[in-house]
């Protein structure tokens, strides 16, 4: 907890535009709460410091077991666009009439790529909405690979021009659905290494770095294709 207090504050919100009353001093079990309280997460400097930067050794610390356990487990990218491809039966709310037997009947709908792009850029759903305002993060830990994503599997129509993609860029995204704060790792065409961009702050970074349950956008470029974009 000593910890935790050193990450953020938490302060009781009374009222609309209230700012909120600093809780101090709650025991291990956390603080006394009355049911449907709000409340609002400051993060102090040196939380942020230690989140934000992925080179800290002590990250792991400051992650909800939640995360924990999504990095231990996960997924894989290539995972995601199989389940995205898969036909799937839609439900009897959306039923169509068969121009055949005249009927309203279930229909089955199905994603798929005909021709792959120059540059492929894969959006990861962070964001699930739960009805009404209410939307949850998913912290999934989605693993990606830097080099050799071969969308061949996901691909229906002809490619003329490979289906062997490269990363070169990430969009990473801390926080939650009220709140956050995105940076992004980009690999430097001129000396073939990572960078992480930090608002103002630009760093190199390790290749390990790169893939974390932060990856919120990914960009790939094909290999046929050059770094200025031309095939």
């Amino acid at each position: 907890y000593e910890l935790l207090e050193k990450a953020f504050v938490l302060r009781k919100i009374e009222y609309a535009r209230h700012e909120g009353t600093e809780l101090e001093g709650y025991s291990e079990g956390g603080p006394s709460l009355e049911d449907r309280q709000l409340i609002a997460v400051d993060w102090t400097q040196e939380g942020l410091d230690k989140v934000l930067d992925p080179d800290a050794e002590d990250l792991s610390n400051l992650q909800s077991d939640n995360s924990t356990q999504s990095a231990e487990g996960g997924t894989t990218v290539q995972q995601c666009l199989k389940l995205f491809t898969t036909p799937e039966v839609l439900s009897e709310q959306d039923t169509w009439l068969c121009g055949k037997c005249k009927s309203d009947v279930r229909a089955t709908k199905t994603m798929g790529l005909w021709s792959l792009p120059k540059l492929l850029v894969i959006h990861l759903k962070r964001f699930n909405d739960q009805g009404g305002f209410y939307r949850d993060k998913v912290d999934t830990f989605v693993r990606f690979p830097l080099e050799g994503l071969d969308m061949a599997p996901y691909a229906k129509g002809p490619q003329a021009n490979g289906t062997v993609y490269d990363l070169y860029a990430v969009s990473n995204h801390f926080g939650g659905t009220g709140f956050g704060h995105y940076t992004a790792f980009c690999k430097s065409p001129a000396d073939g290494k990572w960078y992480n961009f930090d608002d103002t702050s630009v760093r190199p970074c390790s290749v390990d770095s790169v893939v974390s349950p932060a990856a919120y956008v990914l960009f790939y470029r094909r290999r046929d294709v050059g770094e200025n974009g031309a095939a």
